[in-house]
């Protein structure tokens, strides 16, 4: 039986520990050989791009690819998920929310083997649709008690500080300058 996974169901069942805990796997299985990564590959159609890459992690015995289209702005991110042992379509996920979860783990894991254990304060340029998922991968895995977010523009900045103070136990603060963030990450 295929399951079909809505953003909806994504963002009720993915959360950043899942998400850390599989990317470390997934890295894991790329170091031992278990794992394959395919890179993005693209085809131009002359009204946009159309980017594809494809998975295996042997110790989930899945694998899928990631699709999807740029053309005009609209983006659909579709992630056919099959079994490794059989072939057999498993789930069609949709995959904004997944991806960004995603990316923000990978930022989590290495943040995890390469930051002080004690770091507390981060530094983040930036508020794009991957921001949220990288402050909530940093803070699950350091005692982050303060980010402090950049970006060119106020307005941006300010609205994804009140909106992702939501998702964290760390204060977020809008900061008006690109070296306050990173002066402030120095002194802590």
């Amino acid at each position: 039986m295929v399951l079909l996974l809505t953003e909806r169901d994504v963002k009720s069942l993915l959360t950043m520990e899942i998400a850390l805990e599989a990317v470390e796997e997934a890295f894991r299985g790329l170091a031992d050989g278990s794992a394959i990564n395919q890179p993005r590959r693209r085809i131009e159609t002359g009204r946009g791009l159309f980017h594809f890459m494809a998975s295996a992690v042997g110790s989930r015995k899945a694998l899928g690819l990631k699709a999807y289209g740029t053309f005009g702005g609209q983006i659909d991110f579709l992630i056919p998920l099959y079994s490794s042992e059989t072939g057999r379509l498993l789930a069609p996920v949709e995959g904004d929310w997944l991806g960004r979860m995603r990316t923000g783990a990978a930022s989590g894991v290495a943040t995890k083997y390469m930051a002080r254990p004690e770091a507390k304060t981060l530094g983040l340029f930036g508020t794009g649709t991957q921001a949220l998922t990288q402050v909530m991968a940093v803070c699950a895995v350091r005692p982050v008690e303060r980010v402090n977010v950049y970006s060119r523009s106020p307005e941006k900045r300010a609205a994804f500080a009140a909106g992702a103070q939501k998702h964290v136990t760390a204060q977020i603060v809008a900061v008006d300058e690109p070296r306050a963030a990173v002066e402030a990450q120095m002194s802590s």
